[in-house]
């Protein structure tokens, strides 16, 4: 890994940046490990950040018990992932060298949105943008329209369609992917700008078969980057 790191300008860190649930302890070490980088980096944030249960590393429960936290959990480990990264808004771009990036975060969930979904596991919960978050990703196309640099967006859920229908996620019948609304699909195809949709979540290996860039729809690439 320090080989690839000295070939890089810059380093997105893609969630689960910490090793279960956002401990105090996990926190620290993500520090550490940051300090060390001494490169420019912005990050999005993950299921593990925020969507579990908190399990300190006494007792023997941790890492074992992988259960949905409560609304105010959930809601606390957000802000303390914003606080740690000092971020302050849902999603931003930044111009980079050649292209336009965009960070996309996660935000809680609600019922509504897991029956609109039909979502199955509770996991899984997390489907769409945050508020605002297509209207805004259309907004940033048609400022790119024409141009000949591409939109590299950030995030840490792949995208719908971006998997074969024989993907098994954990178990048979859950969908680890998020939506973009229709008309944001819309606002690709025309706008003519080439979007590659970067992603973990997976945690694919370089060998594993659907790793890699895939095309989700015209002009649109899905990246499964590796763990």
């Amino acid at each position: 890994a320090s080989r690839v790191l000295s070939t890089v300008d810059q380093v997105v860190l893609l969630g689960d940046t910490v090793a279960y649930y956002g401990t105090d302890h996990e926190y620290q070490a993500l520090g550490a490990f940051l300090i060390r980088l001494k490169k420019p980096y912005s990050a999005v944030i993950g299921n593990h950040e925020f969507s579990f249960e908190v399990h300190p590393p006494e007792g023997g429960q941790y890492g074992r018990i992988w259960k949905t936290g409560s609304t105010d959990s959930r809601r606390k480990q957000l802000a303390k992932f914003n606080a740690f990264f000092r971020i302050q808004k849902p999603y931003w771009s930044e111009r980079a060298v050649g292209a336009r990036f965009l960070h996309f975060m996660l935000t809680d969930w609600d019922a509504s949105v897991m029956e609109r979904r039909r979502v199955r596991h509770e996991h899984d919960a997390i489907k769409e943008l945050p508020p605002g978050g297509d209207a805004f990703f259309r907004e940033v196309l048609g400022e790119a329209r024409g141009a000949a640099e591409p939109v590299v967006a950030f995030c840490h859920l792949p995208l719908a369609g971006s998997l074969p229908p024989d993907f098994v996620y954990y178990e048979a019948g859950r969908d680890p992917s998020l939506f973009l609304e229709d008309e944001t699909l819309r606002a690709i195809r025309v706008s003519g700008t080439r979007v590659l949709w970067c992603s973990g979540h997976v945690h694919l290996s370089p060998h594993h078969p659907d790793a890699g860039i895939h095309a989700v729809s015209p002009g649109l690439l899905q990246v499964h980057c590796p763990s």
